[in-house]
């Protein structure tokens, strides 16, 4: 004699072709193709010219451009002969 048993309870598949897809997000949270770029490189610099760029205290001081590599600029602040690297960005040209 056999016994009926309880039939195994199964899982649906989900169809597949329903299924939805999460979009490729690039840096800034936006997909990727869909952002808008904003504003403008300036002018290269040349070195030797004088420019103005933020210091420390937030007041603006001169500097003389060393060289440009790959989107920053190396300056020499004042007189010590130190130098810093900064976005081309954040450089303004000192007229």
């Amino acid at each position: 004699m056999k016994i009926a048993g309880t039939p195994v309870p199964s899982h649906k598949r989900a169809d597949s072709s329903n299924e939805v897809r999460g979009a490729i997000v690039g840096i800034g949270m936006s997909a990727i193709g869909h952002s808008v770029v904003s504003g403008e490189i300036g002018p290269k610099i040349a070195p030797g010219a004088r420019v103005l760029v933020p210091g420390p205290n937030g007041l603006m001081q001169s500097a003389t451009v060393r060289q440009l590599l790959q989107g920053y600029y190396e300056l020499e602040v004042g007189s010590s002969g130190e130098t810093i690297w900064v976005p081309i960005s954040g450089v303004v040209p000192h007229d």
